[in-house]
């Protein structure tokens, strides 16, 4: 009897033993843990005011290629744009930024006399 209960205790042991060898492995810094993307981020949007041609508008165009796109004068060839009182050039468009408050001076040439 003492021999089985020997047994059993080492046996015990062992199983133990293997239950601690059967965990996951630490996570190392390397992960390449990829994340889901978040839920609600493609339906909210972002408001602004801004002022277009001394109006103020509320949009979600974040930049003035954006916003002219908005207003659908992006494609005419005779326009201009202000942001702040500085003429961004048409190359700047989609990389001029608005913010909130942001002052936008939208102008068409037009011919005639």
């Amino acid at each position: 009897a003492a021999g089985r209960q020997g047994q059993g205790a080492e046996g015990q042991q062992a199983l133990e033993f293997h239950a601690v060898s059967q965990a996951r492995p630490p996570l190392s810094a390397t992960s390449n843990l990829r994340l889901p993307p978040c839920p609600w981020a493609y339906r909210v949007k972002f408001h602004m005011r801004v002022t277009v041609n001394d109006e103020a508008r509320d949009t979600a165009a974040p930049t003035l290629a954006a916003l002219l796109e908005e207003l659908g004068v992006a494609h005419e060839p005779a326009v201009a744009a202000a942001v702040d009182g500085e003429v961004i050039p048409r190359s700047r468009w989609s990389a001029q930024a608005l913010m909130n408050g942001t002052s936008i001076l939208v102008i068409r040439a037009a011919q005639g006399g």
